[in-house]
């Protein structure tokens, strides 16, 4: 029974870090697209205050300075993948 429940637990943890990912991705595309949304409406405000912070954020092109959140979280669910990954190649040999 012992030898049955690793792997299936396992195949569960892999399983649940594909889905941790692609639920964080759908959320970064969300947040994308509403965010243009809000630019588009501050070309009508008399200050564009989003448009502004990304200005001073360098529009992300240094990493150092600013680093999105969803890039950070993705790393989670990666990093239990292999993980899982490692420990299923373990528990099968």
């Amino acid at each position: 029974m012992q030898k049955v429940a690793y792997p299936v637990l396992i195949l569960l943890g892999v399983a649940l870090s594909v889905f941790w990912y692609v639920t964080i991705r759908s959320y970064r595309q969300l947040n994308s697209g509403k965010l243009k949304i809000i630019y588009e409406m501050e070309k009508m405000l008399p200050f564009e205050c989003y448009k502004r912070e990304w200005d001073i954020l360098g529009e992300g092109a240094d990493p150092w300075f600013y680093l999105p959140i969803t890039h950070v979280e993705t790393w989670i669910p990666a990093l239990l993948l292999v993980l899982f990954l490692v420990v299923l190649g373990f528990s099968i040999f």
